[in-house]
């Protein structure tokens, strides 16, 4: 299997510019509302991920058969878009996507009409979708799974046959700046939508480009990625690193990084440009995170914390379990192995009780996670020279991550 050994000159300041992805969220939910969409538009600075590109080939596809691989987003979204899209198909993944949950989705839309089998196990991936009309006016859907179950039955609900749908959203809400994400994207098309605590409506209507300008919408860098540029300048000695078009008024939650690492004693400033993030003195000593909102950065802010020997608390990390691979498991595997000392893992939290992040003697395992190869990646700083397994795994959200080590200092050498 393939490995990557990257080295940073150990107190080297780091100043680089950096020219991140399009955000992969975004870019997916728009990939839905243009199929969805009678008139045509040009999407600019689409996220070139992995798990884009492949959405972008299935909903171009004429196959029957389609493989989402290992892309959450991908079987979610197609699982409900396929449920309102004329024709049968049968959706499949990785031996990973079998393996989590998609039971609260499918059984939401057969409730609206929808007729969706599951092909093995009961609750999870293969899918026999058969496409027709949607009549439900409302729907109770578990919403402390994934917000992606929410979005894809959002992203649908304007083709439902009723004048209004209420989507009732149970349980505690994970990510729900990803379905605010969600519904600004849809106002922006045309569709009227409420959210008013747990109860969402959507209005009947058709996506429309009436309000883009030159029938164009241009994606945002992607706010997630940034977080392994803002692990990098807490961790270097000196660090001023500018990032192209990120906006403060972002869509993307996300956009959080800038007030969370001033506890990492990194400054953000808003620019014309971008953003400018620079290193300043680091007072904490032990910091404590609910992550619901967030759980993307849950990694690298994790990582960085034993990095720098503080200790830290990271709760609302339920969503973790059903990513990728189990995050919280594969987190207290690879930091143990560091030389950092956890509390037991009590309510899908973790804690970091003491310890300073050192050099493992193997090798860093990747479990075929893009977050955690680049969380790991970067800790090179402090380390001098980290490896890491299966590390183009990347390509899932940031393509270009090793191209952007190396231009900003890192030597990465894969083998």
């Amino acid at each position: 299997m393939e490995k990557a050994t990257i080295n940073y000159p150990k107190g080297k300041p780091l100043k680089t510019t950096i020219v991140l992805p399009g955000s992969k969220s975004i870019s997916n939910r728009l990939l839905i509302i243009k199929a969805l969409c009678d008139e045509n538009f040009e999407i600019k600075n689409l996220s070139q991920a992995k798990d884009t590109m492949r959405l972008v080939e299935l909903l171009s596809s004429k196959e029957l058969n389609l493989n989402a691989q290992d892309s959450g987003t991908v079987m979610r979204f197609l699982t409900a878009y396929y449920a309102v899209t004329e024709g049968t198909r049968n959706i499949t993944g990785s031996d990973r996507m079998l393996q989590r949950p998609i039971g609260p989705l499918v059984e939401g839309l057969n409730k609206l009409g929808a007729e969706i089998d599951y092909s093995s196990k009961k609750g999870f991936p293969p899918l026999r979708i058969k496409g027709k009309k949607l009549n439900g006016s409302s729907l109770k859907l578990d919403a402390g799974i994934s917000s992606q179950f929410v979005t894809a039955m959002l992203l649908i609900a304007p083709k439902f046959t009723e004048d209004v749908f209420t989507l009732e959203l149970e349980n505690e809400i994970v990510s729900k700046p990803y379905i605010n994400m969600t519904l600004s994207l849809m106002r922006q098309f045309g569709i009227s939508t409420d959210w008013n605590t747990n109860y969402i409506e959507v209005f009947k209507g058709n996506y429309s480009t009436r309000n883009l300008i030159e029938n164009t919408f241009e994606v945002e860098p992607d706010w997630s990625s940034a977080s392994f540029w803002y692990m990098a300048a807490s961790l270097a000695s000196e660090a001023e690193i500018t990032i192209l078009g990120l906006k403060q008024n972002s869509l993307q939650g996300d956009k959080i990084l800038a007030e969370i690492y001033t506890m990492f004693g990194v400054v953000t400033e808003f620019t014309a440009e971008g953003i400018v993030i620079r290193k300043t003195k680091n007072t904490l000593k032990e910091i404590a995170l609910d992550c619901s909102d967030f759980p993307d950065l849950a990694i690298p802010l994790a990582i960085n914390t034993a990095a720098l020997g503080m200790k830290g608390i990271f709760n609302g990390l339920k969503t973790l379990k059903i990513k990728e691979t189990d995050r919280i498991v594969a987190l207290e595997n690879e930091l143990v192995k560091s030389g950092i000392v956890l509390q037991p893992n009590k309510n899908n939290s973790l804690m970091i009780y003491e310890g300073a992040l050192n050099k493992p003697a193997d090798a860093y395992q990747s479990y075929n996670d893009h977050r955690i190869a680049m969380a790991f990646a970067v800790t090179a700083i402090k380390n001098g020279e980290v490896e890491i397994i299966n590390p183009n795994v990347v390509a899932k959200s940031y393509p270009n991550f090793y191209q952007d080590l190396i231009k900003s200092g890192f030597n990465v050498i894969f083998s």
